[in-house]
């Protein structure tokens, strides 16, 4: 792809995208434009059934690039930061595929924005996790003050941002931050293989899925599972659903074509 910030590999069925800006993984405008474009790209390739986002040296990301915000001169400029992090952010959420937040190190301010962003999200047993933002008058505002209280709720949520408190892996944890922690040395192996486990799916209904669950933040109750309703009748009129009724029958594997 050409990027000087994002990097990806892929290996059956799984795209693995790191983050390159040392030393922290700082999520510059070009960091958040170079990702965005990255998985825009994925989204749209076949081959790819899981996105596995990670950070490169000693982060997974660091947060806004403050030097950037140290040369912002009106209230525009400063929205404009805030918009363009939850542009790409908002971007990774609403992928077709899912997405995983693989986290080792530091996870601070925007950085823990951006997981939030992610589906599911595993770190390993040496991280730190937390919103900073408070210590230059900032708030979170790549999206966090929506997906922090989702994840952990308001009280929790304040009590993280004001105070700025850094959380371990054990208590990001215990605080639902994310979905398990793995050793340190085998973190990616790990990551890998519950990714692994997903390629195995049918990409239509891992789709269909996140649609739904995405869509029903915004919705009724009713209105939720009617869409879950039609999304059924979406997956019959593909290949994957009759094949995948027909395989348990057979007692075979299922072929899914992913249409």
């Amino acid at each position: 792809m050409g990027n000087t910030y994002i990097k990806h590999e892929l290996s059956e069925g799984i795209a693995t995208v790191s983050i390159s800006n040392p030393p922290l993984n700082f999520l510059s405008e070009e960091v958040l434009k170079e990702l965005e474009s990255c998985i825009e790209q994925l989204d749209q390739d076949t081959e790819v059934k899981v996105i596995i986002i990670t950070g490169s040296g000693k982060a997974f990301a660091s947060g806004a690039d403050i030097n950037e915000m140290s040369k912002v001169r009106s209230d525009a400029e400063a929205s404009a930061i805030s918009l363009r992090g939850q542009k790409t952010l908002n971007r990774i959420e609403q992928c077709g595929k899912p997405v995983i937040a693989a986290i080792h190190g530091f996870c601070m301010g925007g950085g823990l924005e951006l997981a939030l962003s992610c589906h599911i999200r595993y770190a390993s047993d040496k991280c730190v996790f937390g919103m900073p933002e408070m210590q230059i008058g900032l708030l979170p505002a790549f999206g966090g003050c929506l997906r922090l209280p989702e994840a952990i709720g308001a009280s929790r949520t304040f009590e993280l941002v004001f105070t700025g408190r850094k959380l371990n892996s054990n208590e990001a944890l215990d605080l639902k931050l994310v979905n398990a922690v793995y050793p340190h040395d085998s973190h990616m192996f790990d990551v890998l293989n519950v990714a692994k486990r997903m390629t195995q799916n049918s990409s239509a209904a891992m789709r269909l899925t996140l649609r739904t669950v995405l869509k029903s933040r915004e919705l009724s109750p009713a209105e939720t599972m009617k869409i879950e309703a039609q999304s059924v009748g979406d997956l019959y009129n593909l290949h994957d659903l009759k094949e995948g009724v027909f395989a348990w029958v057979d007692k075979r594997k299922p072929d899914f074509i992913d249409p």
